[in-house]
């Protein structure tokens, strides 16, 4: 369940990221541009915040070439402070929070054109995730029926 979790989480951020990256902004309307820049600018502002907290240590974990991502990502997590936990979550609910009103600000049409800029970029792993996860949503919606 998390992993699907992660994988609509990401597919939320690449929605916002697909128009940021292709700068084709053009089919969203004024009050989603706004949001669009403001989410990523606070995204910008997060990711900095956090990685100036990092000390020395924790610094060359993440510059480790003996570490895959996923136990870079367990040993920095494992290391954090207090206060770096705190603003971790801080920053992962508020983000999320801007996802989702971004994402329901958009359109069906919308969303449709963005999953097919998405989907044209990546290859055929990634694709069968996202249909196992459409397919996933598809049976909870029914379930919750």
């Amino acid at each position: 369940m998390k992993s699907v979790t992660k994988i609509s989480m990401t597919l939320a951020l690449a929605m916002m990221l697909s128009f940021a990256s292709f700068g084709d902004t053009s089919s969203l309307s004024d009050e989603q541009q706004l949001l669009l820049s403001a989410t990523l600018e606070q995204s910008a502002e997060n990711f900095d915040s956090f990685n100036s907290s990092l000390d020395v240590f924790q610094l060359a974990i993440l510059e480790s070439r003996e570490l895959s991502n996923k136990e870079k990502f367990e040993a920095l997590k494992a290391s954090f402070t207090l206060e770096q936990q705190a603003l971790w979550e801080a920053n992962h609910v508020l983000e999320k929070a801007m996802r989702d009103d971004f994402k329901k600000s958009l359109s069906e049409d919308q969303k449709k054109d963005i999953e097919g800029t998405i989907e044209a970029s990546l290859d055929h792993e990634q694709l069968a995730i996202i249909e196992a996860d459409r397919i996933f949503r598809d049976l909870v919606e029914k379930d919750l029926e």
